[in-house]
């Protein structure tokens, strides 16, 4: 009987076992990659004392428990994980330990299928009580066959010559759903300076646009963008958007964007690049953004 359906009583089990899922999709151990770990457990009260467990909460997973029967709790786990760091490692020794304390069995690890929703962010305004409802859905290039591969292949090489990490290929279901456009975000972020780099392909047009974000800790996003046509910030004092050509080389866009970043903290000295270490912070950033972009559009319209 295989060590999935004993369930992973080791890491080291559980580490081989997403070498070799990697392998088995001819993944890049490399590259981060969503992946979705299964945990049984007896009643509902163990599988909430395993969440709950502030140990448990600092792996950072996207968590939700279902019945499976009277006997069997089904705890899902949805994790980025890059095979090749050794905080990989850490992480499985956590999982296992975390799962067996609480009388748990680590049924399954598998890469999380394409289209799979990853994350919901959805909060209220206090401006004309407006909400923005922000779908994300982890997905591969394989889903959009008319786009153009290489630029997204060619995007994440580039960046990732400059110390970028590929984090995850995103579709915002909204946008989507509005506008029918079908395409896909890539997101990339640099360790170093907390920098988040995103390049979408617009279908219809082929336009490419690569942009670069910084949060600050003040709330203020700094936004370097190769999208002449931007005006997202619409005057706003907290949305710093700085279109660059669209030519440029990403060395070149990273170095303007970083200028920025340094010009705005010179200026406020007690202002620093927030830390951004995950995919949650990623979205988070995004949901930050759209808020306020929307907050500038209805300050606008009373105008």
């Amino acid at each position: 009987m295989s060590e999935q359906h004993l369930g992973f009583t080791t890491p080291d089990a559980l580490m081989r076992n997403i070498r070799q899922t990697v392998q088995s999709a001819s993944l890049s151990g490399s590259c981060a990659t969503m992946f979705l770990f299964l945990c049984e457990f007896p009643c509902r009260d163990q599988a909430g004392y395993f969440l709950n467990d502030p140990v448990t909460a600092e792996l950072d997973c996207e968590s939700e428990v279902t019945q499976q029967s009277p006997q069997v709790w089904l705890c899902s786990m949805a994790r980025l994980l890059t095979p090749d760091m050794t905080d990989t490692a850490a992480f499985c020794e956590t999982l296992v330990e975390q799962v067996l304390l609480y009388r748990g069995r680590l049924v399954a690890s598998e890469v999380a299928s394409s289209g799979d929703e990853f994350h919901i962010l959805e909060q209220k305004h206090d401006v004309a009580d407006s909400v923005v409802n922000q779908l994300f859905r982890v997905t591969t290039p394989a889903r959009f066959p008319h786009l153009d591969a290489t630029f997204y292949q060619e995007l994440m090489l580039e960046f990732r010559a400059l110390g970028f990490l590929h984090i995850a290929d995103l579709e915002e279901e909204r946008l989507t759903g509005q506008t029918d456009l079908h395409t896909f975000t890539r997101y990339l972020l640099h360790p170093q300076t907390s920098t988040v780099a995103k390049g979408t392909l617009l279908p219809e047009s082929a336009i490419r646009i690569t942009e670069l974000e910084s949060l600050m800790s003040d709330g203020t996003v700094i936004c370097t963008t190769t999208d002449g046509a931007s005006d997202d910030s619409g005057g706003s004092v907290s949305l710093l958007v700085n279109p660059v050509a669209e030519g440029l080389f990403p060395e070149e866009v990273l170095r303007l964007h970083l200028q920025k970043v340094e010009d705005y903290s010179a200026a406020k000295p007690f202002v620093s690049v927030r830390e951004v270490r995950s995919l949650d912070d990623v979205i988070d950033l995004q949901q930050t953004i759209a808020q306020l972009q929307l907050e500038t559009r209805e300050q606008s319209a009373w105008l």
